[in-house]
């Protein structure tokens, strides 16, 4: 089998979470190949590369080479210890704080992308966090309106202030900012860049679900799954092109239930109650971080607004399974989308 024909299965299985180790994807050593290589988490978010490349070991050293920028990344992580978005909120309320220009450069950016939203994204949400935990062995406490109403007054984007030109943001006091979702999106395209500048202009790069693109494996596409968010495996694939990006964002990662309700991760940053109307929202463009940003913001606005708010934006496309599990596909990605099955109910 050419190495191409197998790119379609391995991205899938990728996509799925299914490929846990590194290997060669060809028969033939003259040809191409298509190499997987999985790297360490990046806080908690798994790291994984597929170069098509016909040397081997010049990929992996290619993918040891940004093994820096990830950790670099890492200083974004609002709980990693030494990040810069920690300090930030630890100097909430005592003016500007002076930030390394990437940190400012990607703060500005992430602005950017959230406004895209009209505010169904808040880096300022974070507010909401102590209120809730859905890992597995919490108690799964829905918090009271009255705290809720409380942390609300804490999310507002506007009093996050950044300052290209003198390299500072301002952040007003009692508040603080996390953009996890962004952060990795941010990851994956650094890690493209890089692969690129050492060669390797094929590659896909997927960084806790982010993926992104670069050129393509052969004659065909990238192709990537989407997954079923009530069951394991995808329920659709998607053919990319070149030096395209996906984020999907769900209910399905972290939620538990109580009296037959789902209560998930992606907050309504106006409630700080978990967004309503979709169970996974999949956005393609050419922007990874702004793609991110998407994810989340239709998730909040609910699958019909949502579905609105991308067909209005040129350049990106969209994948929903709503809330009563219609897959609705926006005009741009209706003729690369396929349909494997309907997502389990």
């Amino acid at each position: 089998m050419r190495p191409a024909s197998l790119v379609v299965a391995l991205a899938l299985a990728l996509a799925a979470g299914r490929v846990a180790r590194a290997q060669t994807i060809a028969n033939d050593p003259a040809e191409p190949q298509v190499l997987e290589l999985v790297r360490t988490d990046l806080q908690g978010a798994r790291v994984r590369v597929l170069v098509f490349s016909a040397s081997p070991d010049k990929a992996r050293a290619a993918a040891a080479a940004f093994d820096g920028v990830m950790r670099l990344e890492a200083l974004l992580f609002e709980g990693a210890t030494g990040s810069s978005l920690r300090h930030l909120n630890d100097s909430a309320g005592t003016g500007k704080t002076k930030l390394a220009p990437e940190v400012i450069t990607f703060l500005s950016r992430a602005k950017q992308a959230a406004d895209t939203t009209h505010g169904a994204l808040a880096l300022t949400a974070l507010a909401y966090a102590p209120l809730w935990d859905f890992s597995p062995s919490a108690a799964h406490v829905v918090p009271e309106a009255p705290r809720l109403r409380e942390a609300a007054a804490l999310v507002d984007d506007t009093r996050l202030v950044v300052d290209e030109a003198a390299g500072t943001a301002t952040l007003a006091a009692g508040m603080r900012i996390g953009a996890d979702s962004l952060v990795v999106a941010a990851a994956a395209t650094r890690a493209v860049a890089q692969l690129a500048e050492s060669g390797f202009g094929n590659a896909l790069v997927d960084v806790g679900g982010v993926i992104v693109a670069a050129g393509a494996p052969g004659e065909r596409p990238w192709v990537v799954g989407i997954q079923d968010p009530r069951a394991a495996g995808y329920f659709a694939s998607l053919a990319l092109a070149a030096n395209e990006a996906v984020a999907t964002s769900g209910d399905y990662l972290r939620f538990f239930e109580r009296d037959g309700v789902r209560y998930h991760d992606v907050l309504d940053p106006r409630t700080g109650l978990p967004a309503r109307g979709c169970r996974s929202v999949t956005i393609v463009g050419q922007d990874a971080l702004a793609a991110a940003a998407l994810a989340r913001g239709v998730m909040v606005a609910g699958a019909k607004g949502g579905l609105a708010l991308i067909e209005g934006l040129p350049g990106f496309g969209a994948v929903i399974v709503s809330d009563d599990n219609q897959v609705m596909v926006s005009t741009a990605l209706r003729a690369r989308l396929r349909l494997v099955r309907a997502p389990v109910p």
